[in-house]
């Protein structure tokens, strides 16, 4: 099983989730789908879309997956 290395700006937002009791059933989904992608990546359960109410991500987008 790969090992998932976090960057520092999504070890920070998983903090956050994890300190606002709000925001435990994202949480649960957001850990469901980093266990499906440690197991395997190519899991269809993966289909991916950006987040927009969380803290960090506000730069420019480059490129998402899926994209040509």
């Amino acid at each position: 099983m790969p090992t998932l290395h976090y960057a520092p700006a999504a070890a920070r937002t998983l903090r956050c989730l994890q300190r606002r009791r709000a925001d435990a059933v994202k949480l649960r989904r957001v850990r469901r789908a980093l266990d499906r992608l440690a197991a395997d990546p190519r899991h269809p359960g993966l289909r991916t879309h950006r987040y927009h109410a969380l803290p960090g991500h506000t730069r420019p987008r480059h490129a998402e997956v899926g994209e040509r």
